[in-house]
């Protein structure tokens, strides 16, 4: 078996709610720079574009749609009740900062996310049909809370996302929210507070981990996920009424006194990238070590959701040496394509990697390599990156929860990030977003 972060089996079911496609901020929309109130009609698409930063006091949506492509910052966001459907959609490379009181979600608003979400302010979805569907980075501070409060408003994981406190409540008595983990997501709370049963379910593409720190209150519940493949890890300060919780976890695998669903998250996969290189893209990836695998299923997407094989590559088996990989995609898709390993292990069990996109006019591979650490500062050497305008760089600990978000303009061959006194001795990785949507995630320890 190949060890690699974020691996989950394969399966092709899903969560009920769905990422948008990548938004296209080039043409068909208003763009928005400074300004401090917004208000959306339902026939209305406005956009913050690539390398540009939006700050907004208020946004008013009654419909329509806002695609961001590159940084917006918004202080308070309010979907009227009742609307007409409205969409916000952050694009892979997008920057979304919600910093204001609150953030009411009301009825029929959809906010899908590829790229980065952080909020310093309270969530709340209100009424029905409200959702959040992430896909990429979802982070609310310590000190929030992520209020679920309407008939049918959903929260869909798909990859990484930290609360304050998550309370999911029904104020209109014959509905429930849901919180729907994929296979291989990540969610972390300080606390939560659940009020109906069931909230927490599985799409059964495999083992998704929800883990908490704090107070778990279960509000007399009998039944807190009703799937199996919901791993629970439950920390050495965290506390849960009642004090022995017992049947009220319903179906889910619970953990106590750890730090993660299932051991420290391995990270053997050190390299996967992507590269234009003619009519086609070619892609390379390198492991530190194998267990039992046979081959590698390379596997392409247009939308990051639904994938194909293009071809296969042989695998190492048993390794503890580094091996490096390549395979070719001659006929890839126009505009971003997506793409994942699928890893087969000897005994036919497949996992998949994380996933990259490139975007076709890339010409350059993002190069990552680790130079050295020290007690606050990581450094790195940058190759082949001098066209890039801007880059975000997250730091994950090795079970996922992202611990440090910046930007870098990618104009020179050495960087420093000093990274927060919180980061404890092991090992974490690093992934970098350009602008176009190229990623790359290698590991580093910090002594």
């Amino acid at each position: 078996m190949l060890s690699a972060f974020a691996l989950v089996p394969v399966a092709d079911a899903s969560c009920p709610d769905a990422l948008l496609p990548e938004p296209n901020c080039a043409s068909g929309c208003t763009p928005v720079t400074n300004i401090t109130t917004l208000t959306i009609g339902k026939d209305d698409i406005y956009c913050v574009k690539a390398g540009v930063t939006a700050t907004i006091g208020t946004i008013n949506m009654d419909g329509g749609d806002f695609l961001i492509c590159g940084d917006a910052k918004i202080a308070n966001f309010v979907s009227k009740k009742n609307a007409k459907k409205a969409t916000f959609n952050v694009g892979t490379a997008g920057n979304l900062n919600f910093n204001g009181s609150g953030i009411n979600v009301n009825g029929h608003t959809l906010i899908s996310n590829r790229g980065h979400i952080t909020s310093s302010a309270d969530i709340t979805l209100q009424d029905e049909g409200s959702a959040i569907v992430n896909g990429g980075g979802f982070i609310m501070s310590p000190t929030t809370q992520f209020t679920m409060n309407g008939q049918n408003s959903s929260f869909s994981n798909y990859r990484d996302a930290s609360f304050g406190k998550i309370y999911a409540q029904d104020s209109h008595g014959n509905g429930r929210g849901e919180i729907c983990l994929d296979g291989g997501s990540t969610t972390f709370t300080k606390d939560f507070n659940m009020i109906q049963n069931n909230v927490v379910s599985s799409s059964g593409t495999g083992p998704a981990c929800f883990s908490f720190s704090g107070v778990g209150d279960f509000q007399n519940i009998a039944s807190f996920a009703n799937s199996t493949l919901i791993n629970i890890c439950q920390r050495a300060t965290a506390t849960t009424v009642p004090a022995n919780a017992g049947t009220h976890w319903g179906q889910a695998q619970v953990k106590t006194n750890c730090t993660s669903c299932g051991g420290p998250l391995p990270v053997e996969l050190t390299r996967f990238a992507a590269k234009n290189f003619g009519s086609g893209v070619s892609l390379d990836w390198e492991t530190a070590s194998e267990k039992n695998s046979l081959r590698f299923g390379v596997e392409r997407s247009e939308d990051g959701q639904k994938f194909t094989n293009l071809t296969y590559v042989n695998a190492a088996g048993t390794s503890s040496s580094r091996h490096t990989y390549h395979a070719d995609d001659k006929n890839p898709s126009k505009g971003t394509s997506y793409y994942r390993l699928a890893q087969e292990d000897n005994d036919g069990t497949k996992q998949y990697s994380q996933v990259i996109a490139i975007a076709r006019g890339q010409t350059e591979d993002l190069d990552l390599g680790l130079n050295s650490t020290d007690a606050n500062t990581v450094r790195f050497m940058s190759k082949d990156f001098g066209s890039f305008k801007n880059a975000d760089v997250s730091i994950y600990t090795a079970n996922g929860a992202l611990v440090y978000h910046g930007k870098i303009s990618p104009d020179q061959e050495l960087y420093d990030i000093h990274v927060p006194n919180s980061m404890n001795p092991g090992m974490y990785i690093m992934r970098v977003t350009t602008e176009n949507g190229a990623h790359l995630a290698p590991k580093f320890i910090r002594q």
